[in-house]
C-alpha cells in the first residue's frame, strides 16, 4: 500500500505491515497496521499524529493507558514492554492505537473494526 494512499498527517513512522479483512459482502470491516522502528521518538511521534487524527474524526478516546511520551520515568523508552494505548469505542465502530517498547525496538499497532449491528 503506498504510502500516498494512507491519511495526511498520519505519523513519520512507515507502515511494515498491514492486514485488511473484508466480510462475507465483499465490504472493508477490519485494518490492522504496524510500524516498527528502532528508536522511539518516530513511534513516539505518530502515536501523538494518530491521536490527534482520531480525536478529530472521533471524539476523545473512550480509555487512555500508558505514557506516550518517548522518555521519563513513566515514558515508553522506561523498559521492556512498557505501553501506551487510546481506545476508541462505539456502539458500530471500535479503534485502538497502542505503542509498545518491544526491547529491540518499538511498535505501533493501528486497529480499526468496523461492528455489526
Amino acid at each position: 500500500v503506498p504510502t500516498s494512499a494512507l491519511p495526511a498527517g498520519s505519523g513519520e513512522a512507515p507502515l511494515r505491515t498491514l492486514w485488511l479483512r473484508f466480510g462475507g459482502d465483499d465490504q472493508l470491516v477490519s485494518v490492522v497496521a504496524l510500524r516498527r522502528e528502532a528508536t522511539v521518538q518516530p513511534i513516539a511521534r505518530s502515536f501523538a499524529a494518530l491521536r490527534t487524527l482520531l480525536d478529530g474524526a472521533a471524539g476523545p478516546p473512550a480509555t487512555l493507558s500508558g505514557d506516550p511520551s518517548p522518555t521519563g520515568p513513566t515514558g515508553l523508552s522506561a523498559g521492556l514492554l512498557r505501553q501506551a494505548s487510546a481506545e476508541y469505542r462505539f456502539r458500530d465502530y471500535y479503534a485502538l492505537l497502542r505503542a509498545t517498547n518491544m526491547g529491540d525496538g518499538y511498535v505501533l499497532t493501528e486497529e480499526y473494526h468496523a461492528l455489526p449491528r
